[in-house]
């Protein structure tokens, strides 16, 4: 239930209510004091509620103090006694400790490895192609999206809208039969295009050999902020335009490029590597088959216009 309570509700034997933090890469790790803050303004909430049972869990973006927490089943009170977590929320709450400690998860979640996961997800439940489960996961997204607008007019947590098992299941499967999975495929599988994926993969000594932004050096924080020339090209994608960069080499085309296209990661991405004519046939196939709508948006990059096979 997306927009109940918190802002996703997950109901079952021990109900999960989940607090979402999204941050700025610009801005790196969540803080311990920020931290200490958002799970005590939770456990207050809760506490209000009247529950007597249920686990508050605080998904953040990016980590705390550089620590990534990647475990949903272990709460707060397994961190060791001396983590400087757990002195900031004492500080916080008080007497109440313990009680927040065991009630309360920190799971550290960024948008790429949340996507991933549930296409992953998507894949192994519905014996589905990958690629067929990214149009699912879209899809799924936008009755999370559906249900969370129908809930910012509900004044009554205990009416909010959500979304059950069966109903994911059936638009699961509704969604593949509609797909046309070898239009979805065929521009993939052929190598006309890639899925983009924002991650930072660890060894970047080529970025500062000179080469050309990627989405992992994006993913990584290298690249210095170019604030006009992508805020300029995220509204013109906002309004369904086009965009163009030109300049000579090395004036950062690929890391605005690449900047602009972190930025509406709401948007399912695809790298264009050719653009021959056959490639072109390919390309309108997998945005038709996507059965796009202002919701479901499908976007195409090519990094290197009239070079090599992006020719023509």
């Amino acid at each position: 239930m997306p927009e109940g309570y918190e802002n996703l509700q997950v109901d079952g034997d021990v109900p999960l209510f989940v607090q979402v933090k999204s941050r700025q890469e610009r801005r790196g790790s969540f803080t311990l004091s920020e931290t200490g803050d958002h799970l005590v303004e939770m456990w207050e909430k809760h506490r209000a509620r009247g529950f007597v049972t249920g686990r508050l869990v605080l998904v953040v973006e990016r980590p705390v103090a550089g620590e990534v927490f990647d475990d949903l089943n272990r709460t707060l009170s397994d961190l060791d006694a001396s983590h400087p977590l757990r002195s900031v929320i004492a500080e916080k709450v008080g007497p109440d400790l313990a009680e927040l400690l065991t009630t309360s998860t920190i799971l550290t979640l960024d948008w790429q490895l949340a996507h991933d996961q549930a296409v992953t997800a998507l894949a192994d439940s519905l014996n589905a192609a990958r690629a067929a489960c990214e149009f699912v996961e879209r899809s799924l997204r936008i009755d999370v999206a559906n249900a969370a607008d129908a809930n910012a007019a509900v004044t009554v947590p205990e009416l909010a809208v959500g979304i059950d098992r069966s109903e994911v299941r059936h638009r699961a499967e509704n969604a593949l039969r509609l797909l046309d999975a070898d239009a979805l495929s065929r521009a993939i599988t052929d190598g006309t295009c890639v899925p983009v994926r924002f991650v930072d993969l660890g060894a970047h000594d080529d970025y500062y050999e000179g080469t050309s932004a990627r989405p992992e050096h994006i993913a990584a924080g290298l690249p210095a902020p170019m604030p006009d020339a992508v805020g300029d090209a995220v509204t013109a994608l906002s309004a369904g335009k086009p965009v163009l960069f030109v300049g000579p080499s090395g004036v950062g085309k690929s890391t605005a490029v690449w900047s602009a296209v972190y930025t509406r990661r709401d948007v399912v991405w695809y790298e264009v590597r050719r653009t021959d004519t056959e490639a072109i046939r390919s390309i309108v196939d997998l945005a038709v088959s996507f059965a796009t709508n202002d919701r479901n948006q499908i976007g195409f990059v090519l990094d290197g216009v009239g070079t090599g096979q992006l020719l023509g």
